[in-house]
């Protein structure tokens, strides 16, 4: 952005204008998306002077937003700003954005033009920029006399919050946070400094995590809205949104990304108990998974999409043909209970038939017995597992042992892209591994989540691996684990939709002395914590509000610690008994082997 100030209050509007008797033939209709606002402010943690009079400002956190500027100087001098993530070896900008760019379009880079009237303020306003760092350059006698990093996103309330004992979860906690909200600013995106694209799979991917932390719902259905506006008549959708002529249509569309689709509507039911946006998306559900059956090879499965991107070693990545058609399975699953939701009986047998014949077409195709899928690559195991009824019927131990198993040979490494970062932990979690999940997000090194944070990033990098941390260090598409915290670590399990009940089933992690998370429901705050005392019995503690039942005993699900290649085989659960009230709501103790 470029502002001459010499110009306010003095320049007279000449320009002709045409105006139109008949509005444009389009439909418009009122602006629904969530406002963005301005959020916390950052000083400079250090400052660098470079050959030349630039100056480096440090501002430690990797935002969304811009710099405030308070300058002086005479009229027509000028001040420039570029943003980054990152320095170069060499202590100046990393430059790396300005790879995606052509011609002489600058990147990430403000131009302000004083008045000469004394002191001036001034921030960008029609651009936004992802960064830690910023260079400026004073020319014609410009002088900076403060400068602040200025925070904004989509205008949010926080619905939602964790804590934990274990520092190494908590940053991670942290930085999930941050990426959150620097990747959403009017719509959810991708990045907040090389693209800021609305790519689908990213923010269905992450749904969950921003739903249990922030009221976002209204976010989301503006988002879904884009994709329904832009549905072809074939039922094809982009893969970005919003989308433009010359991308989004054209590559990288598939089940994967294209599951926003049914997974908005779902997710906003299961949060808020409101039906309302998978009503108005029902059609295009329909439409959709027509378009798929259309493009289903003679194998009875489908292959279109990116499959398990980012995964931190491409070489041993699933085949995307495995990933989407858990995908096409799942969605004429979808389909098929909103149809009966909606009165529609006939369509919901026929999508519930042709399930179970893609099920049995993965089966065929990629099952090779004894637990393993594919060549036994942790997503594929995974998908299996995560996608409820495709995992080949009695066998859904075997997978599991089979999943933890290979985890452990490896020592705990991720060894996965962004689908299997969703689905890895939660099958762990839900088959009495969650230590084993705890496990790969504190994992230090690389390939790992810790990985980006031990190299100086607050938030979430792109890639896990360490040769290519340097591609972004603001994605969001890992994220799922705050999700997870919650409904597994911290134990909160929606029952019903709009949480009108609830079941708590704590994963009591080893090592772990507290793990705490709220989430404001419709009907109120719901709240779940669970402490290790000082004789080794857990204390576990929730609340809920009026309005909402609960409808089991607290339940700890775990399983014994074994080396790498004896996994234990029984899974064990405690149901603890005795009940004490407090002011938080049922206390209930569980001894220390049933935490184990």
């Amino acid at each position: 952005e470029r502002y001459d100030a010499s110009f306010n209050g003095k320049r007279e509007n000449i320009r002709q204008v045409t105006v139109l008797e008949t509005a444009p033939p389009v439909k418009v209709s009122r602006e629904d998306a969530v406002p963005c606002r301005e959020g916390e402010s950052f000083e400079p943690q250090s400052v660098a002077n470079l050959p030349g009079g630039a100056v480096i400002y440090d501002f430690r956190h990797n935002i969304a937003g811009w710099c405030e500027l308070e300058a002086e100087g005479p009229a027509g001098s000028e001040i420039h700003l570029d943003y980054d993530e990152a320095l170069s070896p060499s202590g100046d900008l990393l430059g790396r954005v300005n790879r995606f760019l052509k011609g002489n379009f600058k990147g990430q880079h403000d131009e302000y033009v004083l008045s000469g009237g004394g002191v001036e303020k001034w921030h960008p306003r029609f651009s936004y920029h992802g960064f830690r760092y910023v260079r400026t350059m004073c020319r014609g006698g410009a002088k900076i006399r403060a400068i602040r990093a200025r925070v904004v996103t989509s205008a949010y309330r926080e619905s939602g919050g964790v804590r934990t004992s274990d520092p190494l979860m908590m940053r991670l906690l942290e930085a999930a946070r941050r990426s959150y909200t620097a990747n959403f600013v009017g719509i959810p995106t991708d990045c907040p400094h090389r693209e800021k694209n609305g790519w689908t799979g990213d923010a269905q991917l992450i749904c969950e995590t921003g739903l249990w932390s922030f009221d976002i719902k209204d976010g989301y259905v503006h988002f879904l809205r884009m994709m329904l506006d832009s549905q072809l008549e074939s039922g094809k959708v982009p893969c970005i949104l919003p989308h433009s002529d010359s991308f989004g249509f054209e590559k990288y569309n598939g089940p994967a990304w294209d599951a926003l689709l049914f997974e908005v509507p779902r997710r906003v039911f299961e949060f808020y108990g409101d039906d309302a946006s998978a009503r108005e998306a029902y059609s295009a559900m329909k439409k959709y998974v027509r378009y798929l059956e259309g493009l289903e090879g003679e194998d009875g499965l489908v292959g279109v999409g990116l499959g398990d991107w980012c995964h931190s070693d491409r070489k041993r990545m699933v085949e995307s043909r495995l990933t989407d058609s858990a995908y096409y399975y799942h969605l004429h699953r979808e389909l098929a209970d909103w149809a009966m939701r909606f009165g529609d009986g006939s369509l919901a047998g026929e999508m519930s038939a042709r399930a179970a014949r893609i099920a049995k077409s993965f089966d065929a195709k990629y099952y090779r017995g004894n637990g393993i899928y594919a060549n036994g690559e942790w997503t594929a195991l995974a998908a299996a597992l995560y996608f409820k009824g495709l995992c080949h019927e009695g066998d859904e131990h075997l997978v599991a042992r089979e999943l933890v198993r290979r985890i452990r040979a490896n020592e705990h490494r991720c060894d996965y892209g962004i689908l299997g970062s969703k689905w890895i932990p939660r099958v762990l979690a839900e088959h009495g591994y969650a230590d084993d999940a705890w496990k790969l997000f504190v994992h230090s090194g690389s390939p790992g989540y810790m990985g980006w944070l031990d190299n100086g990033y607050d938030t979430l990098g792109e890639n896990m691996v360490e040769s290519r941390w340097a591609d972004s260090h603001n994605h969001v598409m890992f994220a799922d684990y705050l999700a997870w915290f919650y409904r597994y670590a911290a134990g909160i399990v929606p029952l019903e939709p709009g949480f009108k009940a609830v079941a708590f089933r704590p994963c009591v992690i080893a090592g772990v002395d507290f793990v705490e998370a709220w989430h404001k429901a419709p009907h109120g705050t719901i709240c779940a914590k669970w402490r290790r005392e000082a004789d080794g019995t857990i204390r576990y503690e929730f609340s809920v509000p009026k309005g909402i039942e609960v409808r089991e005993s607290p339940k700890a699900v775990w399983r014994p610690h074994t080396d790498v290649n004896g996994v234990a085989d029984v899974e064990r659960t405690s149901n603890p008994e005795g009940a004490a009230e407090s002011e938080c709501g049922a206390v209930h103790a569980m001894s220390g082997s049933a935490a184990r």
